[in-house]
């Protein structure tokens, strides 16, 4: 399956699930680090059974900001809010940045000194648009909402591509595809 632009499936946290978004043409996997110990055992478990999608790790509090451990998992990409951002010293790899919808002049400067290292921004379509001038230098990723979007008007209007997020299994192997399938079905290169 071909998509009309670029997807990344974050929160991850079952092999049922990335097999299902690699298996759609999804081109980014997003994998949670919260509990560092528990969270790398699975995402090794789950990345060593899956093949195309680059795998992204999403920091999700300051103790997982540790490039050597980065380096150990094989990712392709971190991900960090841009509060964090400031944090990072050493970079090893490509990021994406989560920011919130409004930003202020030390978090522009905190962007645009980073750059050359971001890969994505990710925001909502109302971050996206409150700040155009200052992503302009950006690819922007927008994040999915519960509200409908119209997700052609987003890419013709320049979006890189949009941030969805999975979902927890209801118990082993069992799973609720609905939402993310029927977004995919919107995004699919020859949807009428």
């Amino acid at each position: 399956m071909a998509l009309k632009t670029k997807i990344k499936v974050g929160n991850i946290t079952s092999l049922s699930e990335a097999r299902y978004c690699a298996g759609m043409g999804v081109d980014f996997l997003g994998f949670p680090l919260k509990d560092i110990e528990k969270d790398i055992q699975q995402f090794t478990g789950i990345s060593s059974w899956i093949s195309g999608p680059q795998l992204v790790v999403e920091c999700q509090s300051p103790n997982s900001i540790d490039p050597l451990l980065w380096e150990q998992l094989s990712v392709d990409f971190i991900q960090i809010d841009l509060e964090n951002l400031s944090q990072l010293t050493e970079l090893g790899k490509p990021l994406f940045i989560s920011m919130p919808d409004e930003l202020n002049n030390e978090m522009i400067n905190c962007l645009n000194a980073r750059k050359d290292s971001i890969e994505y921004v990710i925001t909502s379509e109302i971050g996206w648009k409150g700040n155009l001038n200052s992503l302009r230098y950006f690819k922007v990723m927008i994040k999915d909402s519960l509200e409908d979007m119209d997700w052609d008007k987003i890419i013709n209007n320049g979006a890189a591509g949009f941030s969805l997020q999975g979902r927890q299994e209801t118990s082993p192997g069992i799973h609720d595809y609905e939402r993310l399938s029927s977004i995919l079905d919107v995004l699919e290169l020859n949807a009428e």
